[in-house]
Order: structure tokens, then C-alpha cells, then sequence
């Protein structure tokens, strides 16, 4: 066994199974967990709050099945934001409702001929810690992703869109 390596033990019904692991370099090794996160696609400079400042639940109003409701989201704040934000977030509703649209006209009409960058984001989203948030969640995302599509709500006279990170402009972020 490699320095670094230790043996696991797996249950079976014939029997443990033994694996050889070894943890990934990351802020996780010193406790000696094995690493098992995927890899984000790009390193975005600004870490977001561990402690989700927002809760609850997306009413998307214009899906074919009369609405889809997608429960057990979460809003955590950039590293860096305006306390305008924070406020804000706060006091945004337990139900969120928005409209799907495609990215091309909204992005167009928010960021006219620049794209977004990490310095745009006021809020990063992620699903709760049980299963159906976590498909939900990743379905909303393959949604998003694969007809280039976005949410938007306008909330007490703000604007909220929401769509992938993989719309960012990858030179704002930190290789």
C-alpha cells in the first residue's frame, strides 16, 4: 500500500470487501476522509457563505405541465457582496416564482454585449440535503444547460435571474 493509502472495508454479502483509498488533495485530507466531491468545472474566485441565507421553494410559472415546483433550494451568499444583497435576500419570499426564458434575449437585455461574470452573481443556488431536492435540482439544471434557458422573477421590484455557472464569462475566473 502506497504512503497516504488506507485500507478500506466494504460490506458484502460475500463477505468485506477490502479497497485500497487514498484521500485527494483537498482541505478534507488532514481528517483523513477520502475526497469524493466532484471537481467543479471552473474555480470561481469568490467562496460562497457555508450557512444558506435563503430557503425554500422555485414556482417555474410556464412549464408544460402547469407549473413545476421544485422544493428544498438553498441561496448562499458570494464571498463577496453589497449589503444591499444580504438584505435582500432575507426578505425574499419562501416561494420564489419565475418564468422560463431563453438566455440569449435576457442576458442581451440585462448585460447588453458583455457576458456575466463572477462579479454578477448576488446569489449562488444549491438543492437541500435530501434526494428529491437534489434531482430536482439537478434536472433544473440540465434544463438550463441544455436549451440555454434561465428563470427570472422580478421580487419587490428587483430582478432575479437565475441560470448555470457555465454561462459565465470564464475570464473573470481564477484558473
Amino acid at each position: 500500500m502506497s504512503s497516504g493509502a488506507q485500507k478500506v472495508e466494504l460490506p458484502s454479502p460475500r463477505g468485506n470487501l477490502c479497497a485500497d483509498a487514498k484521500p485527494k488533495n483537498s482541505i478534507i485530507q488532514g481528517l483523513g476522509l477520502p475526497n469524493i466531491l466532484p471537481k467543479p468545472q471552473i474555480n470561481l474566485p469568490r467562496n460562497p457563505d457555508l450557512d444558506a441565507t435563503w430557503c425554500g421553494s422555485l414556482e417555474i410559472l410556464d412549464m408544460v405541465s402547469c407549473g413545476q415546483f421544485c422544493d428544498g433550494f438553498q441561496a448562499h451568499l458570494p464571498g463577496k457582496v453589497h449589503p444591499e444583497t444580504v438584505e435582500y435576500s432575507r426578505l425574499m419570499p419562501n416561494v420564489l416564482q419565475y418564468t422560463l426564458l431563453p438566455c440569449s434575449s435576457v442576458l442581451a437585455e440585462i448585460f447588453e454585449n458583455d457576458r456575466p461574470t463572477v462579479n454578477d452573481m448576488a446569489l449562488l443556488f444549491s438543492p437541500g440535503d435530501f434526494e428529491r431536492s437534489k434531482q430536482q435540482y439537478f434536472s433544473l439544471l440540465g434544463l438550463l444547460e441544455m436549451r440555454y434557458m434561465a428563470l427570472r422573477s422580478h421580487i419587490n421590484g428587483v430582478n432575479l435571474l437565475i441560470s448555470s455557472s457555465k454561462r459565465l464569462n470564464l475570464d473573470s475566473c481564477v484558473k
